[in-house]
């Protein structure tokens, strides 16, 4: 059974000129391509960074808080995780309807506010209270970070831009362990969110563009949140709808006939935007499946990340910097399967366009077919080898297989 086709509020396929429109996406420098991808990464790699490297220093935080609540500690750790599954919920709808940059500002900047409270929190349920928020909208920018590659690149160069874009969603969670056990034990666990909070803040800084291509290096101390607001839109949608509100008689060719204006109140639309996934979701037996598989997959690596330090420093009597090492083995895996599968993934779709004469998303299918037992099949070994309590090499070799699976199976869902 086929998906529910997708409403837009503007049809851009037949806006006269728009292909060959300096002011499409699609047609921007590659330089200006790369680096909005590096940038959308670069805070992507910070945000799962912030989950991951607080877990190494419950102990420090029950201690410096005076508390013995374990129960909250751990709930400290997971609240965030809840805060990735609300934020997008709420986010990547008004990112369809107002456009991506006003929602990724937005975002980025609370982001920032928030890490900053927990860097302060006095007690544990502000800590909570702030990894919430922090979650929620740090989420945001990975929900809508894929659909702005998307909205840069044609279909037959995605998979080598999103292979750059997912290596910082992926290097977070498995680099944070490492540096959240050096720094806890050197400088204490507030710095965490301090040094999360710092790279934020000069992230946003890193690029301005002025105009349509010409590119201006920051140098300067300028503020952060300035200098981050000179970052383009990159929804054709959005782009199109502004066009239209600018022009006049004079120009009409940009907008013709072929663009709607929606006249839904703010509240309609944002629940029938909430409501087509869920349609599409249990409308379509092959994403009802792919989607379960992806949240398994995705739930049992949180579990085997959140515990690995403490399984190889209790069973394997690793000491706390050498625990969060063992992090880097799924981590080699999965930058090995972001540089060939980019490359195949990108090679499946021009053969199969090629062969049926026109483009469909399924073409980007088929190296999950190696993805999904790979990832199946380390999970497993990873947890009988730790259970029979093997040498530590041949479970991180699990882990290896594991990472080099699962990066092959979600970069192309």
């Amino acid at each position: 059974m086929s998906a529910p086709k997708c409403e837009t509020s503007l049809e851009i396929q037949e806006v006269d000129g728009w292909d060959s429109n300096p002011a499409n996406p699609r047609n921007w420098t590659s330089w200006r391509k790369f680096l909005i991808i590096f940038f959308i990464s670069f805070v992507e790699f910070l945000t799962p960074l912030a989950s991951m490297m607080y877990a190494p220093s419950i102990p420090s935080v029950l201690a410096s808080l005076h508390t013995h609540d374990k129960t909250l500690a751990t709930l400290s750790i997971s609240i965030y995780v809840l805060g990735f599954i609300v934020g997008p919920l709420i986010f990547a709808p008004l990112s369809e309807r107002y456009g991506r940059l006003i929602v990724y500002r937005f975002c980025i900047i609370f982001f920032l506010i928030f890490t900053v409270g927990c860097a302060l929190a006095t007690n544990l349920h502000m800590l909570v209270a702030f990894r919430f928020l922090a979650g929620c909208v740090g989420a945001a920018p990975i929900a809508i970070g894929g659909a702005m590659v998307a909205d840069l690149v044609v279909e037959e160069q995605l998979g080598k831009a999103m292979a750059g874009y997912t290596i910082g969603p992926i290097l977070g969670p498995l680099v944070g362990p490492v540096v959240g056990g050096v720094v806890t034990q050197a400088v204490g666990w507030r710095w965490l969110f301090w040094i999360v909070a710092i790279f934020v803040s000069h992230s946003l800084r890193f690029f301005t563009f002025v105009k349509r291509t010409r590119l201006i290096v920051q140098k300067s101390g300028a503020c952060a949140v300035c200098a981050f607001m000179f970052l383009q839109e990159t929804h054709q949608p959005t782009l199109l709808q502004r066009r239209v509100s600018r022009s006049d008689e004079a120009n009409q060719k940009v907008h013709p006939p072929h663009i709607s204006h929606p006249k839904e109140k703010l509240g309609e639309s944002l629940v029938k935007t909430w409501l087509h996934p869920l349609k599409i979701l249990f409308s379509s037996p092959a994403v009802f499946a792919l989607y379960v598989f992806a949240a398994c997959l995705i739930g049992y690596c949180n579990i085997i990340y959140t515990t690995l330090g403490t399984v190889f420093q209790n069973q394997y009597h690793f000491s706390s910097r050498n625990a969060g090492l063992a992090y880097l083995s799924s981590s080699t895996g999965s930058l090995l399967c972001l540089a060939v599968f980019s490359t195949a993934s990108d090679r499946f779709v021009k053969h199969l366009t090629g062969k049926h004469k026109k483009r469909s998303p399924i073409f980007r299918l088929p190296p999950i077919l190696i993805g999904i037992p790979m990832a199946s099949g380390g999970l497993c070994w990873y947890g009988w080898t730790i259970e029979k309590h093997s040498f530590w090499l041949v479970p991180l070799a699990g882990l290896f297989v594991v990472g080099f699976g699962m990066s092959g199976t979600l970069e192309n869902l």
